[in-house]
């Protein structure tokens, strides 16, 4: 079967390209999946892209969220049947032969709830990523909590606390990307250069600072500002991956922490185990299951948030806007239908 895919052959050089996919002969847990829409990531895939992180080889095949339909399936895959809709995590193209052993998160089905349309559903992986921000801090009903960074993960992250009941201050020098966030009701939303973001916190809480800082760009400079701004004795949850060398005085941050008792914790999805486990509530499958429950409420609205649909042969295109124009592009759906 005739399946397209993209492929980085060289920085920021993407192409389309074809092959064919062996569907006979099917593993009991295997399944080929056609695809209809997967979500460009507009964090670990431009480190790939443009080569941001050491050690990236071309050509490469990017990929993250995909959402298609079970077309043809093995005989011990049980809970699924063919023509459902499911969300995994693969490749971007049109079609996929998709080990789904259920063995961790990289081979492992979803069922899209129904009313949920493909493009929507695709955007559940940047949710579930969002909730691991809310879910590592002791956030109560009434806390401030700071997030700096309104690109997807932080957008959504400000949403989650604001439903969590905490008063949320956002921040990002991006003018349409803090507007959407006051449109989709986060509290205090603050549009200004990067060097004032410190100031503005302290100015709206009275100098005093918030509860929860949080960092949903993953840049050493913004760690600092996170750090900064919270309060004695709160919290600063690094959601963001860093992915440059650290720039200033490691003693600079470090002092306050220890001065101010800050607990400061990592937030990164991937580390959760794939199903409840003795000790360990948080999971990968249920944060993907109140993802979809949010968006399926429309508590949070996919529709709302994603900028562009396009088809695949205007991905180049895409992975530059999402890397060099972030005042238009925020979040970029591949409609492979």
């Amino acid at each position: 079967m005739l399946s397209k895919y993209l492929e980085i052959i060289e920085k920021g050089q993407v192409e389309v390209k074809t092959e064919e996919i062996d569907v006979e002969n099917l593993q009991p847990t295997e399944a080929v999946i056609q695809n209809e829409a997967s979500i460009i990531s507009a964090g670990t895939e431009l480190s790939r892209v443009f080569a941001l992180k050491p050690g990236v080889k071309f050509p490469v095949r990017p990929g993250y969220g995909s959402i298609g339909r079970i077309i043809k399936k093995g005989s011990g895959l049980t809970g699924f049947e063919i023509g459902d809709l499911v969300y995994y995590l693969g490749s971007h193209s049109s079609v996929q032969r998709f080990s789904a052993a259920g063995q961790s998160q990289w081979d492992n089905l979803f069922k899209v709830p129904q009313g949920l349309d493909a493009v929507e559903a695709s955007f559940v992986c940047m949710v579930a990523i969002a909730i691991t921000g809310p879910n590592a801090s002791s956030v109560k009903i009434g806390d401030r909590v700071a997030v700096f960074g309104l690109g997807m993960v932080g957008l959504l992250a400000a949403l989650l606390y604001e439903i969590n009941g905490a008063r949320v201050i956002a921040l990002d020098p991006v003018k349409s990307r803090c507007d959407l966030a006051q449109s989709l009701g986060v509290s205090d939303v603050v549009a200004c250069p990067s060097e004032e973001q410190v100031e503005a916190v302290m100015r709206m809480t009275n100098g005093e600072g918030v509860d929860i800082g949080v960092d949903a760009v993953g840049h050493s400079s913004v760690i600092a500002k996170a750090i900064q701004v919270t309060m004695p004795y709160g919290e600063v949850i690094l959601l963001g991956s860093p992915r440059e060398a650290y720039e200033g005085n490691l003693t600079d941050v470090f002092n306050p922490i220890h001065m101010k008792m800050l607990n400061v914790k990592g937030s990164l999805a991937n580390m959760l185990p794939l199903k409840k486990t003795a000790g360990m509530k948080l999971n990968f499958e249920r944060n993907y299951q109140v993802a979809f429950d949010l968006m399926a409420s429309k508590r949070i609205d996919a529709a709302k948030i994603i900028s562009h649909v396009i088809k695949p042969e205007e991905a180049e295109q895409a992975y530059h806007g999402l890397q060099y124009d972030r005042e238009h592009y925020r979040c970029v759906v591949i409609d492979w239908r």
